[in-house]
């Protein structure tokens, strides 16, 4: 589904009834942007879609746009991953 950048904005900010934020994650960040992913729940439904979005990282610029054109909103689902991580542990004596 493809929403237009001035819809995107409408339910990043909040200014949508119809949808409403469930996670925002941040997943990456340089010096000009933080690259967020947001998923967003319809109403109560089971219907939830999301999209990234790069929000200017500086105070310069300050009420730049996040998006522009069309923006993609896919629907997602959640799931229940697995994740083996390393950690550290003393040395045998």
């Amino acid at each position: 589904m493809k929403i237009t950048a001035k819809e995107a904005e409408a339910i990043y900010y909040g200014e949508n009834e119809e949808w409403h934020e469930v996670k925002s994650e941040m997943v990456d960040k340089s010096r000009w942007s933080i690259t967020t992913f947001c998923v967003y729940q319809k109403g109560d439904t089971d219907e939830y879609r999301g999209f990234y979005v790069d929000v200017p990282a500086t105070e310069i610029q300050d009420g730049q746009d996040c998006f522009y054109g069309e923006v993609d909103f896919p629907r997602y689902e959640e799931v229940e991953v697995m994740v083996k991580k390393w950690r550290k542990v003393a040395d045998p004596k």
